[in-house]
């Protein structure tokens, strides 16, 4: 049986939140929360976005993420994303505990330019 590793605690037509417990089998050798952990968080926080949107696929597909590591992510994280732009470009930020953003990943449609709100 798979298990789940996130967490939907909200979800509105403004913004989705995930949380993920650092649990170790999403730790790497240096007990911090995996990279792979980091992204699959960002992407379900997408999907949950996705949903509350019309005419938008609720999957990744043809979506190209950039991704800034801003310090070593432990513990309880929680993810945010929101759409920043009206060609539907979306951010999501991950916090620790402490509200510290530990990582930001953009998500953006494949040849698509941006056009910001």
């Amino acid at each position: 049986m798979k298990k789940q590793f996130t967490e939907l605690c909200s979800i509105s037509e403004r913004q989705s939140q995930l949380v993920l417990e650092g649990k170790p089998r999403v730790k790497n050798h240096v007990n911090t929360i995996h990279a792979g952990a980091l992204f699959t968080l960002a992407q379900q926080s997408l999907i949950a976005k996705l949903k509350t949107e019309t005419n938008v696929p609720t999957d990744t597909k043809g979506f190209c993420f950039t991704i800034f590591y801003k310090k070593p992510a432990r513990g309880l994280l929680r993810a945010s994303t929101e759409c920043i732009t009206q060609s539907r470009d979306y951010l999501t930020k991950i916090y620790d505990n402490n509200e510290i953003i530990v990582v930001e990943i953009t998500a953006k449609k494949s040849g698509q330019e941006s056009v910001h709100v």
